[in-house]
């Protein structure tokens, strides 16, 4: 009798998911995934049942295709483009102009994340050809900020920029101030991964002006993030007392919002300045650790990985180089190899403990 009734709702909000419509980088049924979150792990997963269980036509199955490219794309990526092309061949039957360029901009975003620009590329150009068809300008300058981000990951940070700046015109002249806060905050982003530290805190403080004044109901953890981009700028530029003004701000946003991803975030920018700047070692062993139980909750393997790379750090400062060893080593063995193409945290994260233990090592002979 449970299993009906569990099976009877996934159908009632499978039907009503195939009435929604939005643009395509804000969830497009966000009630739908929360609902159907109750039942499965993840939309993802609800949908994925529905696929098997459910007898749609074309149409309907297209639009559970398109979807589950969307939401496979944050980590997935494999099976997110699996059923992007699932997408892709059966809209050679169904004629859906709005799906077709939903499906190619998924596409081109999950190539981009597996560092496939050629494909990437190829897809963002064909969504883009379908926006005047639609008459989505929104859809049309979320493409354009697609296009900053892969020229980003391609290291043309200039040109990335110029399609960033052209999305904050457009979003401007059209009232879409999330998107315009969004790409100010990507510009400063690629501002400090350039260690252009001044332009980075000039951009920062566009986008916190705009969130706060233009963008109705702007979400907690949008300000956890913002305020944890201030404190790296501000250890870059040596303002320790700010930087930990700012880690706070993004600490109290984070647990405002319920987020335990940025809550652990702002612990373990926490416990880097207190480590690093104030050498009070104990207090940052006691965030990275809060983090690490965070990150623990969350079986997010990143945040894990993070978070004992962080705690390996600190002992490294603290000259504790056994200890030191052993959390590096922890995170080191957290890594799949076969998961690194177009995992570039995993890969950056790896790198950097790869680092720390060649300093531990340095130190233990």
């Amino acid at each position: 009798m449970k299993k009906h009734i569990i099976f009877l709702i996934l159908v009632a909000l499978f039907a009503a998911c195939c009435q929604c419509t939005g643009n395509q980088n804000d969830s497009q049924f966000p009630n739908t995934a929360v609902a159907i979150d109750t039942v499965f792990a993840s939309p993802a997963d609800s949908l994925e049942y529905v696929l098997n269980h459910v007898n749609m036509n074309p149409h309907e199955r297209l639009k559970v295709y398109e979807r589950l490219c969307w939401y496979l794309g944050d980590d997935e990526l494999d099976k997110a483009i699996y059923y992007g092309k699932l997408g892709l061949d059966l809209s050679n039957v169904v004629r859906d102009d709005s799906l077709n360029a939903l499906l190619h901009h998924n596409m081109g975003m999950a190539y981009i994340d597996i560092q496939d620009f050629d494909s990437a590329q190829i897809h963002l150009n064909e969504a883009l050809q379908y926006a005047p068809k639609i008459g989505n300008e929104e859809f049309e300058i979320s493409i354009y900020f697609s296009f900053g981000r892969l020229f980003s990951q391609m290291g043309n940070n200039l040109t990335s920029v110029e399609y960033y700046e052209k999305v904050i015109r457009l979003s401007e002249e059209k009232g879409y101030y999330n998107r315009m806060a969004g790409a100010l905050l990507n510009i400063a982003v690629r501002h400090y991964n350039d260690e252009n530290d001044g332009q980075a805190e000039k951009y920062l403080i566009r986008a916190l002006e705009v969130y706060q004044t233009k963008v109705e109901n702007a979400e907690n953890h949008v300000f956890s993030h913002i305020f944890a981009l201030f404190s790296k700028v501000y250890r870059a530029t040596k303002r320790y007392e700010e930087a930990l003004e700012a880690s706070q701000k993004s600490l109290e946003y984070a647990q405002l919002a319920k987020s335990k991803h940025y809550e652990t975030g702002a612990l373990i920018d926490l416990s880097s300045v207190y480590a690093h700047y104030y050498q009070e070692y104990d207090k940052a062993l006691a965030f990275a650790n809060q983090a690490l139980s965070l990150a623990e909750e969350t079986r997010n393997s990143t945040s894990i990985r993070n978070c004992l790379h962080t705690i390996g750090d600190i002992y490294l400062s603290a000259e504790d180089y056994e200890k030191g060893k052993m959390y590096a080593l922890r995170a080191l063995a957290l890594v799949n190899p076969d998961n690194l193409i177009g995992r570039k945290v995993t890969t950056r994260l790896l790198t950097k403990n790869l680092i720390l233990l060649t300093q531990l090592a340095e130190n233990t002979r």
